[in-house]
């Protein structure tokens, strides 16, 4: 969730490309806030953003050269209507929504398949089946062509021509013939009074052959004598040689999950203003916590008990740091009487200070749910204290649901062996389920 501007409205299934622009090695991706996002391959900051959707990015990017080129079908981020072709200059850094548009298309409903770029021709499949054709430097539509009434698989080039499937059964063969396209074969798959077949996937295509899926078969097009053919990848442009003075120490591995005693190598890498390696140089290490040591070469050993903290490397002014996370052995038991109140106990997962904390009641020490103005509102949170661990182990806890000023009471439970037990304090209720998006019973 790189550069995120928030909670995301959706999961994303836009897949990351990777290029390199302006000598900067880069991941470009939809992200699920409905952001296009470019990060440094080699450390992972952020370029620039793009805001495009309001929805969650499911479609892959393209790109060439410096232009970037991307789909959606949702409301647009700076007005009403839905979906848009946009090309974006990826040459720029910070947000580039406003500075860095070269041009769009509104009101194309391109939220399923991805763009296909070749031949300085820009091809978008449109969710009600409708395959556009862009001039891919200046945005200029050559034509539009009606291939289905569901499109949903990415169209593919092959052979000077121009694969398709719809989700209502046709496999489509094109040929782009400059102003207009030409239609060189339909079929359309139909299981007649059985049902409908449908086509979801894009077509492969190799060695003289294409290959794609319905919902009852795979289908392979082509001659039975095909040789294999060998395929020239384009490479990516090549990069500058790195400046040698370091911007960004680069700590690996960035996390780390230990038990008491257990140790770790820590490596710190340089690299350049633009992401490329530069030239080694020892690191002066050190670590931010009670549960551990880190020694001048980046060597880590745990501590006892359970802990949480921060190993970092410096070189120069430039600091990287790795988390580490070290869970106690079993059995675990914890009263919280070693804690001051307002404290956290950190090594345990989803135990932030806006949800949690240390608090004295009927002189013992507890930890209490925040439902306060610290903490969020109608907030639900979970905690997880152990480590991924074999079925067979037992969880115990005392728990109390207080009423508030209204008589209503919370809820509160456990989780164990993906099991929840809930105690509904508003219904007296007990309910064990399991898997919490639908519970099964």
């Amino acid at each position: 969730m790189v550069g995120s501007s928030g909670r995301p409205e959706d999961t994303t299934y836009s897949n990351p490309v990777v290029a390199v622009i302006d000598n900067q090695r880069l991941i470009i991706a939809g992200n699920a806030d409905g952001g296009i996002y470019a990060i440094r391959s080699r450390t992972g900051e952020k370029v620039w953003g793009f805001a495009l959707s309001q929805r969650g990015m499911n479609t892959t990017i393209a790109v060439e050269g410096h232009r970037v080129y991307a789909t959606h079908s949702e409301e647009n981020h700076d007005n009403t209507s839905m979906g848009r072709v946009v090309c974006i200059d990826g040459r720029g850094t910070g947000d580039v929504t406003k500075t860095h548009e070269l041009w769009r298309a509104d009101g194309v409903d391109a939220g399923y398949a991805s763009p296909l770029l070749h031949g300085g021709r820009l091809y978008v499949m449109s969710n009600s089946g409708v395959l556009h054709c862009y001039d891919a430097v200046s945005g200029k539509e050559y034509w539009a062509f009606v291939a289905g009434r569901i499109g949903k698989g990415s169209p593919v080039w092959g052979d000077g021509k121009i694969f398709l499937t719809t989700s209502n059964g046709d496999f489509v063969i094109l040929k782009d013939a400059g102003d207009e396209c030409q239609l060189l074969d339909k079929k359309t798959f139909d299981l007649g009074r059985q049902g409908s077949v449908e086509l979801f996937g894009s077509p492969a295509v190799a060695d003289g052959r294409v290959v794609f899926f319905t919902t009852t078969e795979m289908v392979c097009l082509g001659a039975n004598d095909a040789k294999p053919q060998s395929v020239k990848v384009p490479a990516l442009p090549v990069e500058a040689a790195a400046d040698p003075t370091p911007a960004t120490v680069l700590v690996t591995p960035g996390e780390v999950l230990l038990k008491p005693g257990e140790t770790v190598q820590f490596q710190a890498t340089l690299y350049d203003k633009l992401g490329r390696l530069s030239k080694p140089s020892d690191a002066q290490w050190s670590f931010g916590g009670k549960g551990g040591t880190v020694d001048n070469a980046g060597h880590f050993q745990a501590g006892a008990k359970g802990s949480i903290g921060e190993v970092t490397a410096q070189v120069g002014e430039f600091k990287g740091t790795a988390r580490v996370r070290v869970t106690s052995n079993l059995p675990i038991a914890e009263d919280f009487e070693a804690y001051q109140d307002g404290d956290v106990v950190g090594w345990w997962i989803g135990v932030a200070k806006t949800k949690y904390a240390v608090d004295t009641q009927d002189g013992s020490k507890v930890l209490k749910k925040l439902s306060d103005d610290r903490g969020p509102i109608f907030n639900r949170s979970h905690a997880f204290i152990t480590p991924p661990l074999p079925p067979g182990y037992t969880i115990e806890a005392d728990v109390k649901a207080p009423e508030d000023k209204r008589r209503r009471r919370g809820d509160v439970g456990l989780i164990n062996d993906r099991y929840v037990l809930e105690l509904f304090g508003g219904a007296k209720r007990l309910r064990v389920m399991s898997w919490i998006p639908g519970p099964r019973f």
